[in-house]
């Protein structure tokens, strides 16, 4: 995984920053040296204010995001893209519903890193899966074995196929129990992507009231994402 660039080089390599930057310079040298200063503070407050906007720095943290199991890419799209509608939404709306609707925005980043992190670790554990199913067919191998058990009346081949056997089974179970498990945190990327999208839903239903009627869905859309969170930490912490 790439580092994520810093928002500060971002914003300096933005075009319309580079291009201000630039008719600055050319107007203090070809019209008015007084064009130069006022030109650059002009800059600067583009320049600062692109480092500061969220969708840019969303935008670098994504490109610098390694890419996940193939399993678990489309939803985590998903919820990026939400993530991104809902940074459009709380920056479009007035300023005084984005006082009220801030509290969002570090939830759902914070919501949608700790989802990034998960899904790196089922990654591990799901690339490892479709390796071990591709190499071995452990069903298979079991059936031969239990064959060869049956077949022999030879105490100690019996003992050697017995251990096999045990060997082969808990494989087996351990290949289903990490097979259960991915199964359960696709569910819950499942119930995390439907979560965000009600949110970026919700956002642009809010939008629409007076902020003082919002305190209580807002707390309610709150309580919606710490609960995720909370779901999240409980899954993580019962499949480590």
């Amino acid at each position: 995984m790439n580092p994520p660039r810093s928002p500060y080089l971002a914003s300096l390599l933005h075009p319309l920053n580079l291009a201000m930057l630039a008719l600055s310079i050319v107007a203090g040298l070809c019209s008015a040296w007084w064009l130069f200063p006022a030109g650059l503070v002009i800059w600067i407050i583009m320049f600062v204010l692109a480092a500061q906007d969220p969708e840019l720095r969303l935008a670098q943290l994504m490109e610098a995001r390694a890419p996940l199991a193939q399993r678990f890419q489309p939803y985590f799209n998903r919820i990026e893209n939400s993530q991104a509608a809902i940074y459009r939404s709380l920056a479009g709306a007035s300023p005084r519903n984005q006082s009220v609707l801030g509290p969002l925005q570090p939830k759902v980043e914070a919501l949608v890193e700790q989802v990034y992190q998960l899904c790196l670790r089922m990654t591990e554990s799901e690339n490892q899966r479709v390796v071990e199913q591709a190499n071995a067919d452990t069903q298979k191998d079991l059936v031969k074995i239990n064959e060869l058990v049956s077949g022999t009346n030879d105490p100690v081949a019996k003992r050697e196929y017995e251990q096999s056997r045990q060997a082969l089974e808990k494989r087996l179970a351990d290949l289903q129990g990490v097979a259960t498990q991915l199964d359960r945190f696709e569910a819950k990327l499942t119930n995390v992507k439907q979560t965000m999208e009600r949110v970026q839903t919700e956002i642009i239903r809010l939008q629409t009231l007076d902020p003082k009627t919002m305190a209580q869905p807002m707390a309610a859309l709150l309580q919606t994402l710490q609960k995720e969170a909370e779901d999240l930490r409980t899954f993580e912490q019962t499949s480590s």
